[in-house]
């Protein structure tokens, strides 16, 4: 039997041998780990079928000591059954939760007992603290930023720190991965967290309020190596708002041109950062696609859901970026808590000329009041009823609010309408 320090494991509910992209974050902690002697693996159930039968081949094939679990609320109960599984196997198998979900939800996650620990926020440093302390006794449970574990029958919460310099993190290890798998299988993050104050995203309370980035020089030494050493053409920038600094993007520009490596690559940002010199630069120098958040077409509900944007900007930003070349996705959301017929069917109005003037791709999706966003700490003010308890059912395709204004099965059919189908049956339960 080969053994292994560490098995990490992505959860999904993906059932497909390709998936969009790697898990990044974990492919940071176990680079880390592995670059301090540890043995580690990592299997993605987004690309693997029969996923409880592989988890079980390979607890069973590889023996691992610990077993880093991701934490997705549209995987929640596959996070129990896994872990209820690795303790089937062997109960002395130490299990960790982290991610966004494990980051709001710990102490719901603590209260089973098939998992030992949750790493809330950022896992790179404190994974590798826990393995010490697990593995060979080293150092103190109380000291590991943002632990969350079991003393004397009570649940204790470490305050966490922050990676303040991110130039001192490894380049993820894609030899942790099979990349073949992934249609998008290079993909970069050059900062950490948003500017934004969107109420329905969590980003800023998992990233903290300020944003802290990589230099471009360390972006661009990962660039050569995935050039190098995989002969890559394609690359996938994973920040929140990649043209947040203007000043910084164009450096990025001129040094992969400077560097003539002929990447093709892509972002997501805010329209308000689309400056057309800067559009101009990033073109040059190989950006071909850019993904801009709409959310909603009407000004009122743009102003209340705090995207501090019009709905003029945002289509400005589009046809600069079109007329230069770029391919271009929106995302657009549906049941904004100040959203009525009206709005909703001027959203879908503003959309439809989107992609007709300028050939813009859409992604549909319901608001969702994940926790951690404004949204969700505050949906009384909104006027928000939840109507499930259940995690697996919060779902970006899965309506489960009321509204003011707008009923479950209003939004449930606005989503069938938008996505072509009929759609009176939803996926929610009570």
């Amino acid at each position: 039997m080969e053994k292994i320090d560490v098995l990490m494991i992505n959860l999904s509910i993906i059932e497909s041998e390709m998936a969009m992209m790697p898990p990044l974050g974990q492919m940071y902690i176990a680079t880390v780990l592995k670059k301090n002697g540890y043995k580690v693996k990592i299997l993605d159930l987004a690309v693997e079928k029969n996923k409880l039968e592989i988890v079980y081949q390979m607890i069973c094939k590889y023996d691992p000591k610990i077993v880093g679990l991701s934490s997705y609320y549209e995987t929640w109960n596959q996070m129990y059954n896994v872990a209820e599984l690795i303790k089937r196997v062997n109960k002395d198998i130490v299990a960790c939760v982290g991610g966004n979900g494990a980051t709001f939800s710990y102490e719901e996650i603590m209260n089973n007992e098939n998992i030992d620990y949750v790493i809330r926020f950022e896992g790179e440093y404190s994974f590798l603290q826990l393995c010490e302390y697990v593995m060979k006794s080293s150092g103190s449970l109380d000291c590991i930023s943002g632990l969350v574990y079991r003393w004397k029958k009570q649940i204790c919460i470490n305050q966490e720190s922050r990676i303040t310099t991110l130039d001192e993190l490894p380049f993820p290890d894609r030899e942790l991965i099979d990349l073949k798998k992934y249609i998008y299988p290079f993909t970069i993050i050059t900062s950490r967290g948003c500017a934004g104050n969107c109420i329905f995203c969590s980003s800023k309370a998992f990233w903290n309020k300020k944003v802290r980035f990589r230099s471009i020089d360390n972006v661009v030494e990962e660039l050569r190596e995935i050039k190098q050493k995989y002969d890559a053409d394609t690359f996938f920038l994973l920040d929140d708002n990649f043209t947040l600094n203007s000043k910084r993007v164009s450096e990025f520009c001129q040094l992969l041109i400077n560097e003539k490596m002929n990447f093709k690559w892509f972002c997501e940002t805010r329209a308000d950062c689309l400056k057309k010199s800067i559009l101009q630069e990033m073109y040059d120098s190989g950006c071909r696609w850019l993904q801009i958040g709409l959310e909603s077409g009407n000004d009122n509900v743009l102003k209340n859901i705090g995207k501090n944007l019009k709905y003029e900007q945002i289509e400005k930003a589009i046809k600069e970026a079109y007329l230069l070349g770029f391919k271009i996705k929106i995302s657009a959301i549906l049941g904004h808590h100040m959203d009525d017929d009206s709005t909703i069917n001027e959203t879908i109005q503003k959309v439809e000329y989107l992609k007709t003037e300028y050939g813009a791709e859409i992604a549909w999706s319901v608001n969702t009041p994940f926790p951690g966003t404004d949204l969700y700490i505050q949906r009384e003010k909104y006027g928000i009823d939840i109507l499930t308890n259940s995690w697996n059912n919060y779902r970006m395709d899965n309506p489960i609010i009321n509204t003011k204004f707008l009923r479950v099965n209003d939004l449930r059919k606005y989503l069938a309408m938008v996505e072509g189908r009929n759609g009176d049956e939803g996926i929610y339960k009570a």
